[in-house]
């Protein structure tokens, strides 16, 4: 694996409490959770855990003087 990648393992719990889904997260190695009211909600944070930065310009000088 190369520096710029990122690799987070999780293990999940999906269940369902009445009419409303409900879902549980533990991070491997850190055995962090977090919890969950809804299946979006848990979708919105894979979104969040996998946006690719964008590369920004170089804020160096103009070098063409």
């Amino acid at each position: 694996m190369t520096s710029d990648e990122r690799y987070n393992a999780y293990m999940v719990r999906i269940w369902q409490d009445g009419s409303t889904w409900r879902a549980q997260i533990m991070q491997v190695g850190s055995n962090e959770r977090r919890f969950f009211t809804s299946l979006g909600q848990l979708c919105l944070f894979w979104q969040e855990e996998t946006v690719v930065p964008t590369p920004q310009p170089s804020q160096q000088g103009d070098d063409t003087k």
